[in-house]
């Protein structure tokens, strides 16, 4: 692929379902999963050792430092799985490496994640013991069940 954006050698595997009479049926009706790589490639638009670099140089100062913007991320491997459900993709193991860097995408603001995906326990400043938003259609019950434990 060469595009703007991002050029590499791509390959995509994949198996994906859909309905429909029109696109944007089938994009509505999108279901199944997928994985693609991408080797040896360019991403434009940001140079992600330099960011990675100004980063550092904040953790390390503990001062604001600029974050450059524009340029180049030359790559070894971008790659990562593709699940699509009703026509939404998502994707929890991107992954892009190069040259003395490795990026990998995703926190699900989830403690357990947090310690074993980033060993960051300690910084860990989600909320994990707050209900989902399924909480708000549940009522009262003679068995209880509602005495402020963790759901």
């Amino acid at each position: 692929v060469d595009s703007e954006l991002l050029a590499g050698i791509v390959s995509f595997d994949a198996a994906l379902k859909s309905t429909g009479g029109d696109s944007e049926q089938l994009k509505r009706t999108l279901t199944g999963s997928g994985r693609f790589d991408t080797k040896n490639g360019i991403f434009r638009g940001v140079d992600a050792v330099a960011v990675l670099r100004a980063v550092e140089q904040i953790i390390e100062c503990k001062c604001p430092v600029p974050v450059p913007k524009g340029g180049e991320t030359r790559f070894t491997t971008l790659g990562g799985t593709i699940n699509a459900k009703n026509g939404v993709l998502r994707n929890d193991d991107l992954v892009l490496a190069g040259d003395g860097f490795t990026i990998r995408a995703g926190c699900d603001k989830r403690m357990e994640t947090c310690g074993a995906k980033f060993a960051n326990t300690a910084n860990f400043r989600g909320f994990p013991h707050i209900p989902g938003q399924d909480a708000v259609l549940r009522y009262a019950t003679k068995d209880g069940g509602h005495e402020g434990s963790v759901l």
